[in-house]
């Protein structure tokens, strides 16, 4: 079986991460995966040594490459940029449709989805599936099913290494309004003021016009400007790493995050065994069990984020236990062999049921001239 994977931006991303451990995974469950990206911005380095598996172009080219190749399965990775090309397609493939992005004005394509196009639809999380079901105006079968780790995430857990003498409060992600890195700053100098020794570790790409003054601005506003520290450009491989030294620190890992399809960064820390400081929010309640595997606080409640985080930096057998329960949870819903194992089942019963059905795809004409 082949499989193209569709998506608009090669950037540093959730969905970047999940093809990744796809293309490595599916393999061995004897799928072929390819990706194709319309555009390349700052995120090949997350598919090093993969050159073979990754392909860049705008939609013309697109379109010459699937006449020269043929393909089990097409995904479209809310991209809905192609609509128009696969629907002119005269082609045999199933067609899928992921919905990842946590944006929700990124989701209206939906409603005006063309009805008989794809054959289902895949969702990260229960919550991501409610987002798709109010927008989708006809049915189509829609399957949660696990987005996957990268491997890197469930390697041994070590406890030698640069261990820094103060205990860090870190936060990964998109520095956008969104994952709210103005929220986390807020929480630092609450966090600050009960534990001075403690410090903030921001890893994060800029992806808003005037986010590095505005971060600086921030932190020298809220007096926490000597004990932040900003990992503009971390390579995602780097990630794992950088969260060992946070746990070693005698740190947490802190989501600010006011909204998420599925929550990668906060399940890749779990992963890590950090101890993990997010908010109740879905889809995170999914996987996340405050004082479980971790713990949650009340949405826009910085003073409640601040107390649990500075609670955990005084508590080490407490963290030690969260940290352990969030690692063997998380990779067993989320592990990479796990989740691309789900993935690669419910490939091969989505095509079977669509081969078996009464209509096909043969409905798909080819329309000269789309472009």
């Amino acid at each position: 079986m082949k499989i193209l994977f569709i998506y608009k931006f090669l950037t540093l991303g959730g969905v970047e991460t999940v093809l990744r451990a796809r293309l490595e995974g599916l393999s061995q469950f004897g799928i072929e995966g390819t990706a194709w990206f319309l555009r390349e911005m700052d995120g090949r380095p997350i598919f090093n040594g993969m050159d073979d598996r990754i392909k860049i172009g705008p939609i013309a080219r697109l379109h010459e490459y699937l006449l020269q190749n043929s393909f089990d399965v097409i995904s479209s990775i809310d991209t809905e940029e192609i609509l128009d090309l696969l629907g002119a397609e005269e082609s045999s493939s199933v067609y899928l449709l992921e919905s990842h992005s946590p944006y929700v004005e990124n989701l209206e394509y939906l409603r005006t989805l063309p009805e008989g196009l794809f054959d289902a639809i895949l969702i990260p999380s229960r919550h991501q599936l409610g987002q798709v079901q109010k927008r989708l105006p006809f049915q189509l079968p829609l399957h949660v099913v696990p987005n996957p780790l990268g491997r890197l995430f469930a390697q041994e857990l070590r406890s030698t290494g640069y261990r820094p003498p103060f205990p860090i409060v870190a936060w990964v992600g998109r520095l956008d309004a969104l994952k709210d890195w103005r929220a986390f700053l807020s929480i630092s100098a609450r966090v600050a003021n009960a534990c001075p020794q403690a410090r903030f570790w921001v890893a994060g790409r800029i992806a808003e016009s005037g986010v590095e003054t505005a971060l600086y601005a921030e932190a020298r506003r809220l007096g926490i400007l000597k004990s932040v520290r900003w990992f503009r450009n971390l390579p995602h491989d780097n990630i794992p790493a950088f969260l060992d030294i946070v746990r070693r620190s005698g740190g947490v890992y802190l989501s600010s995050s006011g909204g998420e399809s599925f929550g990668m960064t906060v399940a890749e820390a779990m992963a890590r065994a950090c101890p993990t400081v997010a908010p109740r929010l879905a889809p995170i309640t999914e996987y996340l069990s405050d004082g479980e595997n971790g713990r949650l606080y009340r949405r826009k409640d910085w003073r409640e984020a601040a107390m649990i985080a500075g609670d955990l930096l005084r508590d080490p057998s407490e963290r030690r236990r969260l940290g352990g329960n969030a690692r063997m949870s998380i990779l067993a819903q989320h592990g990479s062999e796990i989740a691309v194992e789900a993935y690669a089942r419910l490939l091969r019963r989505i095509v079977r049921d669509a081969r078996m059905a009464p209509v096909s795809n043969a409905h798909r004409v080819s329309t000269a001239g789309w472009l």
